[in-house]
């Protein structure tokens, strides 16, 4: 998935519409639009329309060979010009109703945020102290949200956080550590360490009881709303444990 703005479909028609009234124009202004119109459908993935600007490269070829881009176009070459330029507009009409545009449902969070620049969701410096696989759910559990995807949002912000708390709890627990590193055993073996973040295990028991282990059930299904809810606690316990996690090191 990648992201075009709506103003590059309206630039192809004004573009097709510069060529086609072309009067007046001189042969450097007819040769950088119609550079532009064949890059601009190549950008909005218009694959018919781009292969069809043959005749269309044929003349612009043809006006590079001049020593005068100054020079305005003839009444002939406007005419050529014309008929070449409503044959591309039927081909760029034809191929555009065979094109959908969605529009994505604005969330509680920043959709360029989660789509482009998921690091700005957490507090300064978390996301890059993430387990590798961690940062990866974490993307995609924010694209889920994009998509609208509630159920598989859970699904991957649970699997992130739970490596987080894996990486966490062994950088809090040196030795001694239990054998099986769920996400119940290292919660209570936690528990038992001298000071323990109360407030941060009290949290984990809750995404755990209330999300983690129902979501592991087939007949699990989330609306956008819980999993916007589900997100934000993940995030906040993510943050608080990033604390503890191994900062990357700098390359030498």
């Amino acid at each position: 998935m990648y992201d075009l703005s709506p103003y590059l479909f309206i630039y192809i028609g004004l573009i097709i519409r510069l060529l086609h009234h072309a009067q007046g124009f001189n042969i450097g202004i007819i040769i950088g639009e119609g550079e532009k119109l064949a890059n601009n459908l190549i950008q909005a993935d218009f694959a018919v329309s781009s292969a069809g600007l043959r005749d269309l490269k044929q003349f612009l070829d043809e006006l590079k060979k001049e020593d005068a881009p100054d020079r305005i176009i003839t009444s002939e070459e406007l005419q050529r010009m014309s008929d070449i330029m409503l044959i591309v507009e039927k081909m760029v009409y034809a191929e555009a109703q065979t094109k959908k545009i969605y529009i994505l449902t604005e969330p509680r969070f920043s959709l360029d945020s989660l789509i482009n620049k998921p690091w700005q969701m957490f507090a300064k410096g978390v996301f890059i102290c993430l387990p590798k696989i961690a940062a990866y759910d974490v993307s995609e559990a924010f694209m889920c949200i994009v998509l609208s995807r509630a159920t598989a949002t859970a699904f991957h912000i649970l699997r992130a956080t739970e490596a987080t708390l894996r990486e966490y709890y062994c950088q809090v627990v040196k030795r001694g550590r239990v054998k099986q590193t769920m996400w119940g055993n290292m919660v209570n073996h936690l528990r038992t360490r001298r000071k323990p973040d109360e407030s941060l295990l009290q949290r984990l028991d809750y995404i755990r009881d209330t999300y983690r282990n129902p979501t592991s059930h087939p007949e699990a299904r989330y609306t956008i709303e819980q999993a916007q809810d589900l997100l934000g606690l993940c995030i906040d316990v993510i943050n608080a444990m990033s604390k503890t996690l191994p900062k990357p090191q700098s390359p030498s």
